[in-house]
């Protein structure tokens, strides 16, 4: 993210996303979904056979369900 008169940007944090210049205002990655370091809409699907049970994971091993049948 770019914050106003910053020395560098900032990528939006790991299990947020930041979209629309409102990096400043980073929103919590869906549930179902992963966000790491810097996402913007391309949020990451969990893997197959998983799902997340919680919003603001930030990669693919955070709080995943197994799905064992």
């Amino acid at each position: 993210m770019k914050e106003q008169l910053a020395e560098r940007c900032i990528d939006c944090p790991k299990g947020f996303f930041c979209v629309n210049d409102k990096s400043q205002d980073p929103r919590p990655c869906p549930q179902g979904y992963y966000c790491p370091t810097g996402t913007g809409f391309d949020w990451k699907p969990c893997p197959m056979g998983t799902y997340g049970d919680a919003m603001g994971l930030g990669n693919e091993t955070s709080e995943l369900i197994s799905l064992i049948f």
